[in-house]
């Protein structure tokens, strides 16, 4: 089982250190929100250390997104799960909502999610509006 947040889930650009503006990386290419990235962690000085990077131009950075910005989609991951040729690919739909603190804390979002469950088994639509790729593979 394998658990990890897509590309374009709303929520899931990896930015906090820098930015709680959701769906950020919808807006602009990875490489423009890599570059504002280290140029805010440099401008903190010292004290973020922590968050920056001891390579700057990290081999993850050739694959076009960025500093921490998770790039796996659904569909590439299906992908490589079939040029591995594993017997079982199952993609479980987990909409928006339908997990994490948000949900626990206000029980009006996991009742909204419910109607999302349907929609995001739709390969272009899941990929904005799902919490996470959940799959279950098997060799």
């Amino acid at each position: 089982m394998g658990v990890f947040p897509s590309y374009f889930t709303p929520g899931e650009h990896h930015m906090n250190f820098v930015t709680k503006i959701p769906i950020i990386h919808w807006l602009f290419p990875s490489k423009i929100l890599s570059k504002a990235y280290f140029e805010i962690i440099k401008a903190r000085g010292d004290d973020a250390y922590w968050y920056m990077p001891e390579i700057k131009e990290l081999d993850w950075a050739k694959l076009n997104v960025g500093i921490g910005i998770n790039g796996t989609i659904f569909s590439k991951f299906i992908n490589i799960c079939k040029k591995i040729k594993f017997n079982k690919v199952q993609i479980l739909p987990t909409p928006i909502f339908s997990v994490g603190k948000r949900s626990m804390k206000h029980k009006v979002l996991k009742n909204f999610s419910i109607m999302f469950k349907p929609v995001v088994k739709i390969p272009l639509i899941r990929e904005f509006l799902s919490h996470r790729i959940v799959c279950v593979i098997q060799k």
